[in-house]
């Protein structure tokens, strides 16, 4: 049986807020290609037409126009794309990277054999 030592759930905050903090209050843009071509554009359009009292159903700026709501890779209703109601789309991508990030570390804390098939 392997032995080894939990770090505390503290200790994993301390780490994710030492690699995401200070970029994310530094107005800066994590990077990753898929989040700048195709999820910052579909979820400034879901943005505008939420805030503007419609339903977003229809993206009319992306290739000529498509689906957006029944589109499953624009997330237009999963509960997370709600930061974007909050702040400006490049600084919610990253605080919604982040915090999905931060949900996998404790996740992980509280199921680590979920990895590994071993239980620690």
């Amino acid at each position: 049986m392997l032995s080894r030592v939990k770090l505390p759930p503290a200790m994993l905050v301390a780490f994710w807020a030492a690699l995401y903090l200070p970029h994310l209050f530094a107005g800066q843009t994590l990077p990753a290609r898929d989040v700048a071509v195709t999820q910052i554009p579909w979820r400034t359009v879901w943005r505008a037409q939420v805030l503007s009292g419609w339903a977003p159903l229809w993206d009319p700026a992306s290739s000529g126009g498509r689906p957006l709501l029944a589109n499953p890779n624009a997330m237009a209703a999963y509960p997370g794309t709600l930061l974007f109601l909050l702040m400006s789309p490049e600084a919610a991508a990253g605080w919604h990277l982040a915090l999905h990030h931060l949900l996998l570390l404790l996740g992980h804390y509280h199921h680590p054999g979920s990895l590994t098939g071993i239980e620690l």
